[in-house]
């Protein structure tokens, strides 16, 4: 396959990018890289014409990012979009494999098996609720419903065109959940490689996040599960009740715990009729 990487950044050098040290390589290859940042200060960049720096310090998340990269894309000749996040240990070995791949039409989408230590946590089955229970699928062709975070993700550019772009409505929490239910709505299929991916998972560490972050993402599940998975609704209420007594018990900033019990609560009342 024909694709150009986009990678987002926030305060974080392009030189601790993990894949820096063989950008020579990428470049040989012809593969453009699109790099997003969303730092306070704009920084140095590789001068190449196969590297595309972008600075926006207003940090509105990764889809401005990797709208920005689908729409510099428009009218050239390339049949994939690959997203990556600061937090994933890409390997050279994995973009010479997805280069070389030849696949079905209606393959839309194609993940590797992404890790936070010795746990797979991409890509699942997202039929059911997704919770830290939800099974994690091996590699193989999945016509069923599928959910891969966003980062290692290589998108069919077609696929992008036909549903206008990724979701401005989620600019950072639940844009992966939102772009795979969009796959499957198109009929699409996502295609599981064995290649492992090392992926550092830093969401909902109570330690270091502000009481501003989390309501962020308590708005994101909100609108995901009223708006586009509502048969997952009332199952999202009661992972809420569940999320709240492990904050009690777990989290010494009481906040969390009734944040979340009363998001739960509102939900319950108002949301599932």
């Amino acid at each position: 396959m024909k694709f150009a990487i986009v990678v987002v950044l926030y305060q974080k050098k392009i030189q601790q990018l993990p894949f820096f040290s063989w950008l020579g390589e990428i470049f040989a290859s012809k593969i453009p890289i699109y790099c997003y940042d969303n730092s306070p200060i704009a920084q140095d960049f590789p001068t190449s014409p196969w590297f595309i720096y972008q600075h926006d310090p207003r940090n509105l998340g990764v889809t401005a990012g990797y709208n920005f990269a689908y729409q510099q894309l428009q009218g050239k000749d390339y049949d994939g979009l690959l997203l990556l996040d600061q937090d994933t240990q890409l390997s050279l070995a994995y973009l010479k494999e997805l280069q070389q791949l030849v696949i079905a039409p209606n393959v839309f989408a194609v993940v590797p098996k992404i890790f936070a230590g010795s746990q797979q946590i991409s890509p699942v089955k997202s039929a059911d609720y997704i919770n830290r229970n939800a099974q994690a699928l091996t590699s193989g062709c999945y016509a069923q419903e599928v959910m891969a975070i966003n980062s290692g993700s290589l998108l069919r550019f077609s696929f992008l065109t036909k549903i206008g772009g990724f979701n401005p409505e989620f600019p950072l929490d639940f844009s992966d959940h939102w772009l795979f239910y969009a796959l499957h709505k198109q009929q699409g299929e996502v295609l599981v490689l064995d290649t492992k991916l090392e992926h550092q998972l830093s969401v909902l560490d109570y330690t270091t996040m502000s009481h501003g972050r989390y309501q962020q993402i308590l708005a994101a599940e909100k609108l995901f599960y009223t708006r586009y998975r509502r048969d997952l609704l009332r199952t999202h209420c009661w992972q809420l009740f569940k999320r709240s007594a492990k904050q009690l018990v777990k989290v010494r900033d009481l906040y969390f715990a009734k944040t979340t019990f009363f998001a739960g609560l509102t939900l319950l009342w108002g949301g599932t009729k």
